[in-house]
């Protein structure tokens, strides 16, 4: 069993049997909203954006000196702490990263089931990444536009990776600070989405690989 917690943005808390991963971490004061409570044997950041990656925050959460940190590195990382980690090369926007720079889509394993996230990821996906990606169960994507894709990139990447669970982040709700507000609601999301939608009152969700959806469905956390 995995539970999978959206603490806002682009930062989750990933709890295996024997492992817990934060991706994509940001300190509350700057994003308006509560700083991730988290302590986590694995930190993933897509990128150096400060409501992505935060050095501080990093050793605060961190298991002594244990916690296996990986910021924005791409390549084959092995297995760390029993977790097999991936990170693919792509960009913020989708002009190469001329506008808004790198950004590190990671693929990750936990207790048999492939999670991808995607970060700030600003465009679709080219037959390089994908094959790199490979199948996932779990797509963790970024729906709110502005600062990355736009409602076509996100639908695509979609139908791209075919994901069981699609769960949306980094889009507006109420409570972000004043620079987050630009960012579209996931209601705008959701009126084009084609598949099943499930709204969740909670802030996470438990996935273990018997309870996988057939085909793609939308799992909507609630913010924190």
């Amino acid at each position: 069993m995995v539970n999978i917690r959206w603490c806002g943005q682009s930062c989750f808390e990933i709890k295996g049997n024997d492992v817990t991963i934060a991706t994509d971490i940001f300190p509350g004061s700057m994003i308006g909203i509560a700083t991730p409570n988290i302590s986590a044997d694995i930190i993933l950041s897509s990128h150096g954006h400060p409501d992505h990656w935060n050095k501080r925050l990093a050793q605060k959460i961190s298991k002594d000196d244990t916690t296996s940190i990986l910021k924005w590195k791409n390549g084959d990382h092995g297995t760390i702490k029993g977790v097999k980690i991936k990170g693919v090369a792509t960009s913020h926007d989708d002009k190469g990263g001329l506008i808004r720079g790198a950004n590190t889509v990671y693929v990750f394993v936990v207790d048999g089931i492939t999670i991808c996230h995607c970060g700030d990821l600003g465009h679709v996906l080219n037959e390089k990444q994908l094959a790199e990606i490979g199948e996932i169960d779990i797509l963790l994507i970024p729906t709110g536009g502005v600062f990355t894709l736009g409602l076509k990139g996100v639908e695509k990447v979609i139908e791209q990776l075919n994901p069981k669970i699609a769960i949306p982040m980094h889009y507006y709700f109420k409570g972000l600070s004043v620079m987050f507000r630009v960012l579209h609601p996931v209601s705008r999301f959701l009126k084009k989405v084609n598949q099943k939608i499930n709204e969740l009152d909670s802030s996470e969700v438990d996935v273990s690989k018997n309870s996988l959806p057939s085909s793609t469905e939308v799992f909507v956390l609630k913010p924190p």
